[in-house]
């Protein structure tokens, strides 16, 4: 990531972290799904926050209308995180950003 703010010193960096099916697997980390994936987005979200660099992240993962999603990750990541409202399954029933952004975040 280093390599990519110094070559273009952006103000926002996208993460993605969507369609992520094998975390949790291992035996160090079998049954710590929602502490992995969320002990790496603030990671990366300290390392960009050091360097004032704004986070973005895909919020599929925090809705609860898919086979993959984790929705109570949205609780236990910072809230200064820009989500980008997508939903795979193009569920149009659910209104998905304001679920984001009643949990406090920017949609």
């Amino acid at each position: 990531m280093q390599d990519v703010i110094d070559v273009f010193q952006p103000t926002m960096m996208h993460m993605g972290h969507d369609e992520v099916y094998t975390y949790g697997k291992c035996d160090k980390c079998k049954g710590r799904e929602l502490e992995v994936i969320a002990e790496d987005i603030k990671k990366l979200h300290a390392f960009l926050t050091q360097r004032n660099i704004k986070m973005i992240l895909w919020g599929d993962m925090m809705n609860d209308v898919n086979r993959y999603a984790l929705p109570d990750l949205i609780d236990m990541i910072p809230r200064d995180i820009l989500l980008l409202d997508f939903i795979w399954y193009f569920r149009f029933e659910k209104d998905t950003e304001v679920r984001h952004l009643d949990h406090g975040f920017t949609v």
